[in-house]
């Protein structure tokens, strides 16, 4: 009995292992002007993309989002305030 109930649990597990697809997305925040986007894109499946009030200008961002697209990345924002706003948010 003990022996049906372990072959039992293997295949229930072999079952999952066909039907489960594991993936891990390695996400990188970019497009601030470091230099190094393009390499990176190489080895990340999706990144934020720099606006607001980051290192970045808007030609960096722009090329950051056509290089993730070369690369198939998938793109979001990483979104940043001013801290002079901020600081008169809080006055």
């Amino acid at each position: 009995m003990e022996r049906e109930r372990d072959l039992e649990r293997f295949r229930i597990g072999l079952s999952l292992q066909r039907c489960m697809k594991l993936s891990v997305d390695l996400n990188a925040d970019l497009g601030e002007g470091s230099g190094h986007d393009a390499e990176l894109f190489e080895l990340i499946s999706s990144a934020n993309i720099a606006t607001g009030f980051h290192a970045g200008d808007s030609d960096t961002m722009h090329a950051a989002i056509s290089a993730a697209k070369k690369q198939r990345v998938a793109v979001g924002a990483h979104p940043s305030f001013s801290i002079a706003r901020i600081s008169d948010a809080r006055s």
